[in-house]
């Protein structure tokens, strides 16, 4: 049995030879999409059999894999280990089909539907439109010379300009 692989703490973090699961991905990265889903089904079944069976692939297919040295029970291993690495590959092969979808929403018959799709394909790729917001106050103008500079010093520590004009010894 293999020693435990501490998982990522950031999704984000680049994996090296040094980082944890980064064997899992290496040998991952070897595996047909065939593969892969036998592997991640695997630890979920009592036996090679109906692991192949719910990958839909032949024991005959997996048993050639083993052959052939392809490293199918070491990746079965490691996933036992860390599957936040294993996660990460699903959803790393779902990104092609996934974005084929979304572009596949801007030919619905729905005009509801491509709207809405075009709006999220252009938010993701060139990110949100910014929002106006418009703040109101009490305070219309401010003349900052007329501050002393203990007021200046309250209002450079983010103190309310309300709170600052208004409290007593404040000029």
């Amino acid at each position: 049995m293999t020693s435990p692989i501490p998982t990522l703490t950031n999704p984000d973090q680049e994996m090296t030879e040094d980082t944890p699961g980064s064997d899992l991905r290496a040998i991952l990265r070897q595996l047909t999409p065939e593969q892969k889903r036998y592997v991640r089904w695997r630890p979920w079944c009592n036996s090679n059999t109906e692991a192949a069976k719910r990958a839909r692939v032949s024991i005959n297919t997996v048993n050639s894999w083993r052959k052939a040295g392809t490293p199918i029970d070491e990746a079965v291993a490691l996933l036992s280990d860390d599957g936040i690495v294993m996660a990460g590959e699903i959803l790393h092969d779902a990104i092609v089909e996934a974005a084929e979808i979304k572009v596949a929403g801007l030919r619905s018959r729905n005009e509801r539907m491509r709207q809405d799709v075009s709006s999220e394909i252009l938010d993701r790729k060139l990110g949100k439109p910014t929002q106006r917001q418009e703040v109101s106050s009490l305070v219309k103008s401010l003349d900052l010379s007329s501050l002393t500079d203990l007021q200046l010093d309250r209002l450079a520590k983010g103190e309310d300009v309300i709170s600052v004009l208004t409290s007593p010894g404040s000029g």
